[in-house]
């Protein structure tokens, strides 16, 4: 069995619905599993703005 068999086997039968469980909508797009989540970073996250400095 090759690597790309390998992954093939990940593909076919382990992506699946199991991976985004809290997700609010999922595209599958080939292999990939595009889920969005309610407040935008997953299960149970607080929401964080890209690039805001934290101040200590």
């Amino acid at each position: 069995m090759t690597a790309e068999d390998d992954l093939a086997a990940y593909d076919a039968q382990l992506r699946t619905e199991a991976e985004t469980p809290s997700a609010i909508s999922v595209t599958e797009l080939g292999p990939l599993r595009l889920a969005t989540f309610a407040g935008g970073r997953g299960r149970n996250a607080p929401a964080r703005r890209c690039g805001s400095a934290s101040s200590s």
